[in-house]
């Protein structure tokens, strides 16, 4: 949909706790291939949040990067490494919710 980031390398599971009700919340994630034959595809968790406007999918855009009206493909034409390959990123479990202090924000012109 136009009105959210490009998701499309990504799938949504919708969950909630009652059984007799529209489930709640939707979590985005996605398959990575393994690194080595042999192993394992693993699936990525991007976000998970409340089905209502559109949370999880606008979480799970901020996360990845991509904003709202641009395509995966016009993303990679124009976009330039914004962190040294050898910058650790490393966060405590409590800090998904929110970026750390340390975490530029994304800027597209």
């Amino acid at each position: 949909m136009p009105s959210y980031p490009d998701l499309s390398d990504c799938e949504t599971t919708y969950v909630g706790a009652d059984p007799h009700a529209k489930p709640s919340h939707r979590i985005v994630w996605r398959e990575r291939a393994p690194q080595r034959p042999g192993d394992p595809v693993t699936r990525e968790i991007i976000a998970m949040g409340e089905r209502a406007n559109g949370q999880a999918y606008y979480m799970a855009g901020q996360r990845l990067g991509r904003p709202v009206g641009f395509t995966l493909a016009e993303l990679a034409a124009q976009r330039e490494p914004i962190a040294s390959p050898l910058r650790s990123r490393q966060r405590s479990l409590g800090s998904f919710d929110a970026p750390s202090s340390d975490e530029p924000d994304l800027q597209f012109d």
